[in-house]
């Protein structure tokens, strides 16, 4: 039985090295289902399994990350989405948050331990939602 505070995760990040760490990392947790995509064609050709939360790398080469936002929001709501960037501008963080982002995370050498606190407070909000 699929523990309740389970998540299924989606990774949309263009570096291979990156997104296969990640991927790596973050399958370490048994209640975390993860999948990765490296392009935005192949993730949204997948969506409608509507994961739990995406991680999504700011700057993908085919659409950015604010437009992949835009689109997951419009589909599906419920989906969380956490930004990954490598650009610290402030004003581009705000209006991420604003537009329904749940984070969004610097990549620096923290970055792996941000990704984890956020998923593990998702998923405690999701497993508070389901009681």
């Amino acid at each position: 039985m699929k523990n309740p505070n389970g998540l299924k995760i989606f990774i949309l990040e263009d570096d291979a090295w990156y997104g296969s760490m990640l991927q790596h990392y973050l399958s370490l947790n048994p209640d975390f289902e993860v999948k990765r995509f490296d392009n935005s064609k192949d993730f949204f050709g997948r969506l409608y399994e509507q994961p739990d939360v995406v991680t999504l790398d700011y700057s993908m080469p085919d659409m950015d990350g604010s437009e992949v936002l835009k689109r997951i929001k419009e589909v599906h709501p419920g989906i969380q989405v956490i930004i990954i960037s490598g650009q610290e501008d402030v004003s581009t963080a705000i209006n991420l948050l604003k537009n329904g982002a749940f984070d969004y995370i610097v990549k620096d050498d923290d970055t792996k331990d941000r990704i984890w606190n956020s998923l593990l407070h998702l998923s405690e909000i999701n497993g508070l939602r389901q009681e």
